[in-house]
């Protein structure tokens, strides 16, 4: 089995769980789902410039390929660092089991910044979709590559129904086949193979090519600086999601100000 097939497992087990504690209606009992939902494609479009991408700027505790990455106490706090350093948009990881994450992390930095903030999880369920909204998430990830194409469009529907919008997450050429690009115009390209973990940035470059025309794309995982970044965002990227490379240093939002910087000198 691999690491993706591990994570899915688990995920299966939490659904059953908030099937057992919630029913469908209960979800609008919390203050949250009535929040209304910030523009997260609209931030990502007014944050970029002519040499720079719009940077989704993430709260990752631990991944299985990383490890441990920071001991963070105050993800409100670290979001607020974001928020001033220029990103367009915040994204937590909400998983526990292998990211450390909660929900209680994505409410706390959806309370403290005006920015829109997408939730990172593994979702496979229509009930992980009204938690993401009773949670006050403005936007919601979907990976092509756990979801049959039914159940892909059912939940970014949903989504939308909600006022959410979906980042539809791809790796291979063969996750677009289950793409309906009629409703979504929204895509993250993943540079990291999810089955192994390893890392390669012309998955950017592979993707981006097959896109059709008008979709706003997102370049995600294993961009480690300027120039990185610079190679997904030649390759058409509106905005880049950028996480371990914040966390690794002392101060995230110096570092994220300071890539801000180097890019718009170029």
């Amino acid at each position: 089995m691999s690491i993706l097939d591990d994570i899915v497992g688990v995920k299966l087990g939490e659904v059953a769980e908030l099937r057992r504690l919630y029913s469908r209606g209960s979800f609008a009992d919390f203050p949250g789902f009535h929040t209304p939902p910030r523009k997260f494609t609209d931030s990502l479009l007014a944050g970029r410039t002519r040499s720079a991408p719009s940077i989704i700027a993430e709260i990752k505790r631990a991944s299985p390929s990383a490890g441990m990455i920071s001991l963070l106490a105050d993800p409100a706090r670290l979001a607020m660092e974001y928020a001033r350093a220029g990103a367009a948009a915040v994204s937590v990881l909400t998983d526990e089991r292998f990211f450390g994450g909660s929900g209680c992390d994505l409410s706390d930095v959806r309370a403290a910044v005006g920015l829109p903030v997408i939730r990172k999880d593994f979702i496979i369920d229509e009930y992980q979709v009204l938690q993401s909204r009773a949670l006050g998430a403005d936007a919601i990830l979907l990976i092509a590559a756990i979801l049959p194409p039914q159940a892909l469009a059912e939940l970014h529907s949903m989504a939308g129904g909600l006022g959410m919008e979906a980042l539809v997450e791809v790796h291979e050429p063969s996750d677009l086949d289950k793409i309906d690009f009629g409703s979504a115009r929204l895509v993250g390209i993943n540079n990291r193979n999810l089955a192994d973990f390893t890392i390669d940035l012309a998955t950017t470059g592979r993707i981006a090519g097959l896109l059709p025309r008008g979709v706003v794309f997102v370049s995600e995982s294993g961009l480690h600086g300027a120039q990185d970044i610079r190679t997904v965002h030649d390759a058409g990227a509106t905005a880049v999601l950028v996480g371990e490379y914040f966390m690794k240093e002392n101060q995230p939002g110096t570092a994220l100000r300071e890539l801000l910087d180097e890019l718009r000198q170029d």
